[in-house]
């Protein structure tokens, strides 16, 4: 039955294996007192670990906020160079609308001038 904690290959044991080759000079523990004393070990470990993660988190957000409004400032640029494409647009056809409309003003008048 394992009993004991060898705190040099850090695994538990059983009293003939502390006796053997492997164990017999290494320091070997009652597991019931390994547990409390290991479990604060880790709890110091995890706690630095916890930590690191939750900077990490928040970083990933402030990341995904950043990449989010990029993506709105964008759409909202596309959007305003549509609109000026289109006044644009509209401009040049009305300027087309109205060089064409004197252009055949012009012709007419140079067709009388010419039937005269």
């Amino acid at each position: 039955k394992l009993k004991l904690f060898c705190e040099e290959d850090l695994k538990v044991i059983c009293v003939i294996c502390r006796e053997s080759r492997n164990h017999r000079s290494h320091t070997t523990i009652p597991i019931e007192e390994a547990v409390p004393e290991y479990k604060e070990k880790i709890k110091l470990h995890l706690e630095p670990l916890k930590k690191e993660l939750e900077d990490i988190l928040m970083f990933k957000f402030n990341e995904e906020e950043k990449a989010e409004k990029i993506r709105n400032d964008r759409a909202i640029k596309r959007k305003k160079i549509d609109s000026e494409f289109e006044e644009l647009h509209q401009f040049l056809n009305k300027a087309k609308q109205v060089l064409l409309s004197r252009l055949e003003d012009e012709e007419k008048r140079i067709l009388q001038r010419i039937r005269e």
